[in-house]
């Protein structure tokens, strides 16, 4: 089981579990495989096949490339970054990720894209808590206009089932 598993490892595979199967070979005794009848034959006395030869099932995923090990690349990571930045209000934490996204390369139009959807994110519901106010109370506390949502493209007072995604 070593071997297999330093090959998936050299195969850049993570998260690597092995389990042996011996019921499995051990269960194939009623089979009638002529390979199987032979190694059964010229195994020693009281041995059995699974002593010898197992079946594994193996699970593993490809190795993460990004530095937070989540398989995104860490031109991602900071795209990610910089909308979660924008939607908690983190200042430091914007112009840290901004800086680092610069030094991997990745453009200003792409990061105003991941802020703008940050933004989005963060507004939806406050949008729709407005929203709600203003058909509980017959007012107009949320805004006039009658556009979209900021998250969601959901038209103001239709429904998706479940709720709006972002609130």
């Amino acid at each position: 089981m070593a071997e297999t598993e330093r090959m998936a490892k050299d195969a850049g595979l993570g998260e690597i579990v092995l389990k042996a199967k011996s019921a499995y070979i051990d269960g194939m005794v009623d089979w009638q495989d002529p390979l199987y009848q032979k190694i059964v034959k010229d195994l020693p006395a009281g041995a059995k096949p699974s002593d010898y030869i197992t079946s594994l099932e193996i699970t593993a995923r490809k190795a993460g490339t990004g530095g937070c090990g989540n398989g995104y690349s860490p031109a991602v990571n900071e795209l990610v970054a910089i909308g979660a930045a924008i939607a908690s209000n983190c200042e430091p934490c914007l112009k840290y990720h901004y800086r680092e996204a610069k030094q991997l390369g990745v453009s200003e139009a792409d990061m105003a894209q991941a802020a703008v959807m940050g933004a989005k994110v963060k507004d939806a519901p406050h949008q729709s808590i407005l929203r709600l106010a203003d058909r509980l109370l017959g007012s107009s506390v949320g805004p006039a206009e009658a556009g979209e949502d900021s998250c969601c493209g959901e038209k103001k007072g239709g429904s998706k089932a479940g709720g709006a995604c972002c609130g």
